[in-house]
Formats: structure tokens, C-alpha cells, sequence
């Protein structure tokens, strides 16, 4: 019962009703008039309380709310129905530490209610404290003695070791977890499937597993019912090949090939264990028979098999190659023929049954290192020669258009395509190319506009080709004399206009084909067309995690564009997202522990980690930070209270930068062009590494450095921020040495790291001159030195450096083109960046004066 009332249950929850039901609805305020109906009949119903709390919360009457909740929780309750409530108003402050400090109160008036101590246990859950959940479910199985709640502690004895970085911390946990489950076992008191799987999972991670396989195939294995039907030998497999005893692995791969022939990772598993055989074989007496020829064998005859039931099945055609690119791997080229046979040969034979699907291409991807160069042109020959063609030259059926796109993704893969490296031969091929995709869209036309359409990927092939072109043609420009640049420029406005048209008419025929969107929003982004960047970006519709993997393709660029409307709304979206991390991930992992799926726990775990740590999330909560520190403080009342929500306090400033992640997906977007891949992995190495650098000097100097002021914090404060400042410019500097050619990066690739255009511009120097300056002023004003240590030089210091700032900005105004016909490649994206950087920079001195 809420509070000290005791009015019968059922009025209480009659009267409660009308609140929840209009919190549900989303009517706050009717919420706040009926809980205050109620409150007058009954002043002490904690319930209604928090729930008036909970409905002021979502009005944005913060301090109000939390006054409330704070009276209820200082008088202490244990009514679930309360303590429910201001769990969820916790949750939406985003405070789930004190849901803990709820349910350990509501436990010392109620300890023996093991509803209360669930909670509690659910509520360590929330924030991860894994000692207390330990303690806590041997609480809970000491007053019911249920096999979840000792579960529960095993758990979380396993999580202890699985955070922790000490080895010595990490084997006692285990072990401590290991003897409580044989306790069980031994008592016989193992009871469900989970249990015996949370057995496995604690043998795998102290690598014992022999231990493991006695577990298979003793009485426990009975326990297991609800698993996929090849659970338990592909366990076996793994148990016998982290023994050593491959031949055994060996033998379970074959029998699980024979009963799923299209299961692709056994052959993967089967091939690897071969390999780890082979190792072996090598020392091993004479006349034991050759594990590469049987495993060869083996393999030819599922091929075949295959083959006479009418090669439906993906899988066995790829075996042979999955073995000869792990022995090239091995570096046993010598005995890729002998093994394997002509691997060319595998490949055609491989697209003559398979390339009328879409898959073809991605399946053989990794292997056409293995083809000799000598041997791509015959191998292309042979693809084009399977597709049949009318008189014009185009495919006449959809098989024959994924044929003939195999054919053409090849030819880019091999880099054998027939023109020259000039971009106008470049563009008459990707012209081409575009005649393709027009002439069979007769073959689409019942399709819906929600299906990728059979002949989209020539237009995604065209636009490599335009993207190539204009890399080519801004090299050109660059080093040209003025009639050349004149004609090489309108060539390349042509090119891009083109490119852009083609992409959004394909977008309005195929609104599902999100390669065509990713390319336009590239093409858009070339320009510093931002308005119309975002309309591509909005009808892309990413949802979740993917607003971390994608996000990079479109947040910062409307930033450094000045399109600060477009960034604030993608900054909102996205920092809501990464806000409702903490409930999206954690009611899983609740899930996780009430119906026994332990061993995904830590899965959750680390998923959650990495979105907390996400270098993404990081630099849009900085951003997002100046973006309303220079444009919404027009007051310094107003600056005040933002800085008050934004919660900014330089001198607790913890980030640890080395547990950043970088959750960029760059594979998202196909790639055909050899050494693309290699080049991308490298971009993503480096840009990551400048973007933490640009991070980590905007929160040490830009956020906090705007955050001071002399009534804010003492000057030595500002004295360590001016130190940190100072670092962080020569690590900008640094930056400058390590850039690329913008127009050599791979149109999959990463965007150019920001941090070299804010280097470029000293916009760090400048807020660190004017940094110095009102240290100086504290000092002369406030501080000890006194008004005679002032000197007009610090004035005339700043005016110099301020002069510099604005003579570096003023040219790039010039340089920036409106017009279609005029529009080049990265010609206004780097100009509107330093325009962006200038106009910061200027607001945030402002800010500290």
C-alpha cells in the first residue's frame, strides 16, 4: 500500500487508472490534473506522487519532477506499484544508479520480499555492478531456493572474470564458478537446458575441453532439446579441433556437409581443420595417407554430387576454391593445381551454374586472387560468350543481365576494361553502361519500386565510372594551363550534373536500392549541396544501430557546410538513439536472466560497451555541445543555464580515450576496383586516429575552454585547460604532414579527417591567444598581479592573430560556386569548411570574453 494509506487496494488502483491511462496516451498534462485530484483525497499516495513526477518529467519541468521524486524516495517505500514508477522516472533522467538506491532502501523495510530483492537484482543489472549481483541472487536463492537465482550468481561471477583485466582475478572467478555448477551436478540437481549450456560456456573459457566433451556425452546432453539439430556435433568439432584432434573434427565436418551440403560453414570449418592435419602430416611417418588428397576428393565428390541433382546448391561448387585460397594463404601454391585442379576453371564453371543470380559475384569475390593474370582476359571471354544478346547488344532476359554483370564486375575487378585511363574514354564507357540500364528496364517494369531491380547494378557500375572520371578530371584542372582548366572544368560540371540526374532517377524507379541513395548523398556531399544531400539521407530511413555505422556519411558534412539547421536535426536523431542505448540494450540483458539465455549476456554486454564507447556518439555529443553553445546563448543568463543542461565541468572531464571505438561500416558499399579494399582499411585506420586527435582538442580546449569564465572556475583551472590547449595544437599540427589527395580516396572510402582542415586554418592558435587574454585579465582584475601588470601588447596580440584568422577566410569566399554549370568536385566543400571553422571559432571567443 503506497505511502501510510490504508484504503482497500482496488480503490487505489481505480483511482490510479485514469493517470496511467492518460500517461500511456501521451497527454501529460491531463496526467498532472488527475494526479493532483488524487493527491487531494489522498496527500500521502506515494504512487500518485511519482507518477505526477513522471508526467512533469515529459512536460520538461525538470526541477519540479525531481523535487517530487526526491520527497518520495526521502520517506522511504516498498509498494511495488511506487517503486515501479520511479524506476521508470530513473530510467528517463537517465539516472539508473538510483533505481538501485530505491530498491536497497524499499529492502531494509521489506527483506524478505523477493520481489524487492529481484529488483535489485535487476536493477545492478542496469548499471553492470556485477559483485552486487552476486551477492544479490545468493540472497535470493538463500531465501527461495530456485535454480535461476544460483544461476543468476554463477552469471555473474562469470561477468566479473569477463571484465576484469587481471588473468590471476580472471582464473579464480571461473574456477569459483566452475565448482558451484558440479556442486549441482554432482547433487543432481541440474534441471534445464540453459544450465547445462552456461556448464559449456564456463569449460570453453577455461579451455577445458576435455571436460566439455565428457559433458556431450554424459547423461547432461539429454538437457539439451531446443537447440538447431547441429548443435551438438559442430560443438564436438570445436572441442576436437582445440584438442588437437583433427582427425576426429575432420570426420564430423564430412558427415555435417553430407546431411547440409549448402551450409557454407562447414566447408569453411572442414578445410581449416584439414589444413591444421596437413601441419601434422608433413612430420609424420611414411605411408600415412595424404589428408589434402582425401580432403580433395572428398570435395570433388560433393561438387559433382551436386552437379548431377542439377547444382542448385552454392556451396559445394565453392569448396575446391575455399582450399586453394587457405593453401595460397599458407603459401602451398605448388600445390593448388595438384590439390584443387585448374582454378579458373572452378571459377567459370562456378558462374555458368550460378551467375544468373545476384549472389555470383559476391560469393567469388575472394577468390579471384587466385586466377593468374595471364589467364583474366580468357576467363572473361568465356563469361561474355555464356550471355545471349539481341542485335543491339543487350541481354534478353534477366539471367542474362546478371550474366553479363558478372562479366562486367570482373572486367573492373581484373582492371581490364576496354578504353584507355582518360576520363572522357571513362565516361563514354560508363555512357554505355547507362544505354544498358535504360534498354533493359523493359525487363523490370512489373516490378515494384520497393525491389532492387536486375539492371540497377549497371547504373551503380555507371557511377564508379563518372566518380573515377571526375578524380581524373580534378587532377587534370590542378595542373593545367588556363584554356585547359577552362575546358577540363565544364567537361567535369557536365559529368557531375549527369551523374547526379542519373542517381535520382534511378532512386525514383528503385526506392529500395540504398547503393544508388549512398552515391548520390557521395555526389551531393562533392559539392557542398547539402539541402539536397539530406533529402537523400532522410528517404535512406536508417533505423537503429545503423544510425552509428552510416552516420558518418552525412552529420559532420552538413556541419562544415554551415547547414546548421540539417545538423542540429541529424544531431538530435542521432544523440536520441545512442540515449536510448542504455534501455534498448539493458531490457535485453533483464530478458537474458529471467528465462535463462546466460551465455548471450555477455554478447549484450559488449554490444552495449561498444555503443557507449562509439567515437560517432563521442564527436556528435561535442558538436552538438558548440553548435548550441554559439548559436542559442544570446544572453549570458541563457549561456548560463545551457551550460547547466549541457552538464559541462572541464575539471571532471574523464573520457578515456584509448576505449573509442570505431563503428563505421564501410563495406556497405560495393567495391569492384582492385587495391580498394587495402586503401579503405588504411583510410579507416588513419581517419579514426585523426578523429580522436580533432576529438580530444575539442573537448579539452574548444567545449571546456568555452565553458570558462572568471565566476565559473579559478584561474588555475584555466591555466591547466590553456596547458591542454597548447598540446592539443601540436598534435593538430602533427596532422598536417599525413594528408591525401583528396580525389585519390575511393568513393567507398572514409571522408578526408576533419582535423586538416581545422589545422589549416590556426583556428586553435587564435582561441588559445584569446584564452591567454582573459586569463590575463582574471589575473589583473581579480587575481594577484593587479591592475599595473596589465599592457596594451595583449590587446595588439590579439588584433594580429584575429587579422590572420580573417585574411586566411576572406579568399575562400571567392571561391565558392552556385551555379550548376560551374560546380566541381570539392571546389565549395573545403571553402564552406573553413567558413564554418572562422565563424566558430569567433563565437566561442566571444563566448570566453
Amino acid at each position: 500500500m503506497a505511502g501510510k494509506s490504508h484504503v482497500d487496494d482496488s480503490v487505489i488502483e481505480r483511482r490510479l487508472r485514469p493517470i496511467y491511462d492518460w500517461l500511456d496516451n501521451g497527454n501529460n498534462k491531463k496526467a498532472v490534473q488527475e494526479a493532483d485530484k488524487v493527491l487531494r483525497k489522498q496527500p500521502n499516495l506515494h504512487c500518485a506522487s511519482v507518477l505526477k513526477a513522471l508526467a512533469l518529467l515529459r512536460l520538461g519541468r525538470n526541477k519540479e519532477s525531481t523535487e517530487i521524486v526526491n520527497n518520495v524516495v526521502s520517506e522511504g517505500t516498498s509498494d511495488d506499484a511506487t517503486l515501479q514508477a520511479l524506476t521508470i522516472c530513473y530510467r528517463e533522467m537517465h539516472q539508473p544508479h538510483l533505481i538501485c538506491s530505491i530498491y536497497e532502501n524499499a529492502l531494509k523495510l521489506d527483506p524478505t520480499n523477493e520481489d524487492i530483492i529481484s529488483h535489485l537484482f535487476m536493477a545492478y543489472v542496469r548499471v553492470g555492478n556485477y559483485k552486487k549481483q552476486q551477492v544479490t541472487a545468493m540472497m535470493l536463492y538463500k531465501l527461495k531456493p530456485k535454480n535461476p537465482y544460483y544461476f543468476w550468481a554463477i552469471m555473474s561471477i562469470v561477468m566479473q572474470a569477463h571484465t576484469t583485466k587481471d588473468s590471476v582475478s580472471r582464473k579464480v572467478s571461473l574456477q569459483l564458478a566452475e565448482r558451484m555448477i558440479l556442486k549441482f551436478v554432482n547433487e543432481d540437481k541440474i534441471d534445464s537446458e540453459a544450465e547445462v549450456l552456461t556448464y559449456l560456456y564456463i569449460l570453453e573459457l577455461e579451455e577445458k575441453y576435455e571436460d566439455a566433451l565428457a559433458v556431450l556425452d554424459g547423461p547432461l546432453a539429454r538437457r539439451i532439446v531446443q537447440k538447431m539439430q547441429n548443435f551438438m556435433p559442430l560443438k564436438r568439432a570445436l572441442y576436437n579441433t582445440k584438442l588437437n584432434k583433427f582427425d576426429s573434427a575432420s570426420i564430423i565436418y564430412m558427415d555435417l556437409i553430407l546431411e547440409q551440403p549448402d551450409n557454407w560453414q562447414h566447408y569453411v570449418f572442414f578445410v581449416d581443420t584439414i589444413l591444421s592435419m596437413y601441419k601434422r602430416h608433413v612430420n609424420a611417418p611414411e605411408g600415412k595417407a595424404d589428408p589434402l588428397q582425401e580432403a580433395s576428393q572428398f570435395l570433388t565428390n560433393a561438387r559433382e554430387k551436386n552437379i548431377s541433382l542439377g547444382g542448385e546448391n552454392r556451396s559445394p561448387f565453392l569448396g575446391l576454391l575455399q582450399f586453394a585460397l587457405k593453401l595460397k594463404e599458407e603459401g602451398l601454391h605448388e600445390k593448388i593445381e595438384l590439390v584443387c585442379g585448374n582454378v579458373t576453371d572452378l571459377l567459370f564453371d562456378y558462374i555458368k551454374h550460378i551467375g544468373s543470380k545476384m549472389c555470383c559475384y559476391t560469393d567469388i569475390v575472394n577468390f579471384l586472387p587466385l586466377v593468374p593474370k595471364e589467364e583474366t582476359s580468357t576467363l572473361l571471354e568465356r563469361v561474355f560468350n555464356l550471355v545471349e544478346k539481341d542485335a543491339n547488344g543487350v541481354p534478353v532476359s534477366i539471367n542474362h543481365i546478371f550474366m553479363h554483370q558478372i562479366g562486367l564486375q570482373l572486367q573492373r575487378a581484373f582492371g581490364k576494361e576496354d578504353f584507355t585511363e582518360t576520363a572522357e574514354d571513362i565516361v563514354k564507357f560508363a555512357d554505355r553502361l547507362v544505354h544498358f540500364y535504360q534498354e533493359t528496364s523493359q525487363f523490370c517494369a512489373h516490378m515494384a519500386t520497393t525491389d532492387i531491380k536486375p539492371n540497377d547494378t549497371y547504373l551503380i557500375l555507371a557511377s564508379h565510372y563518372y566518380f573515377e572520371a571526375l578524380s581524373h578530371l580534378v587532377t587534370k584542372i590542378s595542373s593545367s594551363s588556363n584554356e585547359e582548366q577552362k575546358e577540363f572544368s565544364s567537361f567535369a560540371s557536365n559529368t557531375l550534373v549527369k551523374l547526379c540526374c542519373l542517381l535520382e532517377h534511378g532512386i525514383e524507379i528503385c526506392k529500395a536500392n540504398y547503393h544508388l541513395k549512398l552515391l548520390l548523398i557521395k555526389a551531393y556531399n562533392l559539392i557542398g549541396a547539402t539541402s539536397a544531400s539530406y533529402d537523400v539521407y532522410e528517404r535512406l530511413d536508417m533505423k537503429q544501430i545503423q544510425v552509428d555505422t552510416l552516420g558518418h556519411i552525412m552529420s559532420l558534412q552538413s556541419l562544415d557546410t554551415g547547414h546548421y539547421s540539417c545538423a542540429s536535426t541529424i544531431f538530435s536523431t542521432t544523440l536520441k538513439f545512442f540515449m536510448a542505448n542504455y534501455k534498448d540494450t539493458s531490457d535485453p540483458l533483464i530478458m537474458a536472466y529471467k528465462f535463462g539465455s546466460l551465455c548471450r549476456i555477455p554478447e549484450c554486454v559488449e554490444f552495449r560497451e561498444r555503443l557507449n564507447n562509439s567515437l560517432h556518439f563521442a564527436t556528435v555529443t561535442a558538436e552538438q555541445m558548440i553548435l548550441e553553445l554559439t548559436s542559442k546563448g544570446n544572453s549570458k543568463a541563457e549561456l548560463e543555464e545551457l551550460m547547466e543542461q549541457l552538464d559541462v565541468d572541464p575539471a571532471n572531464e574523464k573520457t578515456v580515450w584509448d576505449d573509442l571505438w570505431d563503428n563505421r561500416d564501410l563495406d556497405v558499399m560495393v567495391s569492384w576496383k582492385p587495391g580498394d579494399k587495402k586503401i579503405i582499411e588504411e583510410l579507416k585506420k588513419e581517419t579514426f586516429s585523426d578523429d580522436v586527435t580533432l576529438l580530444n582538442s575539442m573537448v579539452n580546449g574548444t567545449v571546456n575552454g568555452a565553458c570558462e569564465d572568471e565566476t565559473s572556475l579559478p584561474a588555475t583551472v584555466m591555466k591547466d585547460l590553456i596547458d591542454s590547449l597548447s598540446l592539443q595544437i601540436q598534435d593538430c599540427d602533427s596532422t598536417k604532414k599525413r594528408t591525401r589527395e583528396i580525389s585519390q580516396i575511393p568513393i567507398q572510402g572514409p571522408d578526408l579527417a576533419r582535423i586538416h582542415l581545422y589545422a589549416k586554418g590556426n583556428h586553435h592558435k587564435c582561441i588559445l591567444k584569446h584564452a591567454e587574454a582573459v586569463l590575463r585579465i582574471y589575473n589583473c582584475t581579480v587575481g594577484s598581479e593587479g591592475l599595473d601588470a596589465w599592457s596594451s601588447d595583449v590587446i595588439k596580440g590579439l588584433n594580429e592573430v584575429f587579422d590572420q584568422e580573417l585574411s586566411f577566410v576572406l579568399p575562400h569566399l571567392d571561391t565558392l560556386q552556385v551555379l550548376p554549370s560551374s560546380a566541381l568536385p570539392w571546389l565549395n566543400t573545403q571553402p564552406l569548411g573553413h567558413i564554418s571553422h572562422f565563424l566558430q571559432t569567433v563565437s566561442l571567443i566571444l563566448i570566453l570574453f
